[in-house]
């Protein structure tokens, strides 16, 4: 059996590295992208820490409260009831056919 020398397994190493590294990656997000940095043990720490940092937002977003709506003290039914009054109170425009000798 034959044993490699550490410059071969070097090389060999290289060459494999090389094929992954040519293979055409699909297209990956953001988030993605900086999941991929902190995940990576091999980056340095700082880095890793700024990827993480910049990723949270979108992984865990944060929770908080949304009104929507008019707090006056009327009721729903209130204001339909006023909107109804005031539909009833409109003007109608009755209109004349006017003829036209030609």
């Amino acid at each position: 059996m034959s044993e490699r020398s550490p410059a071969e397994l070097i090389l060999a190493h290289q060459k494999r590295l090389g094929q992954v590294n040519s293979v055409e990656q699909e297209p990956i997000s953001a988030l993605e992208y900086l999941q991929s940095i902190y995940r990576n043990p091999m980056e340095e720490t700082g880095k890793r820490i700024r990827a993480a940092t910049e990723a949270l937002p979108h992984e865990s977003p944060r929770m908080s409260a949304v009104s929507v709506g008019y707090y006056d003290g009327n009721t729903f039914a209130e204001r339909l009831d006023r909107a109804i009054d005031a539909s009833n109170r409109a003007k109608v425009i009755e209109g004349r056919v006017i003829e036209r000798d030609d």
